[in-house]
């Protein structure tokens, strides 16, 4: 299976994702050319990729930073427990 990856490193995340067969593997590389070409015209700094795995579990234990994006959630979890901590930091 072909995977296309485009990652906004500013943004430290993945915006886009699109799994193509095997026999669609030129469509992909094609994709990728005209997705490169258009990040460099906007002045984008992103990496667009396009890797071949069995899957897309096989995909993110090799290529994991590509699907390590912080949630909302996780953020508000980690501001919750950073204030916290700092709370109890002012009152000992």
């Amino acid at each position: 299976m072909t995977h296309l990856i485009v990652y906004d490193r500013s943004m430290q995340k993945t915006t886009l994702y699109e799994q193509y067969t095997d026999e669609e593997e030129g469509s992909a590389r094609e994709r990728r050319l005209s997705l490169e070409l258009e990040a460099r015209r906007l002045g984008n700094d992103v990496e667009v990729v396009v890797l071949q795995a069995q899957n897309e579990e096989a995909l993110r234990k090799t290529h994991a930073r590509y699907f390590e994006t912080l949630t909302l959630d996780d953020f508000k979890n980690e501001l919750t427990a950073a204030l916290a901590k700092a709370s109890s930091a002012d009152a000992a």
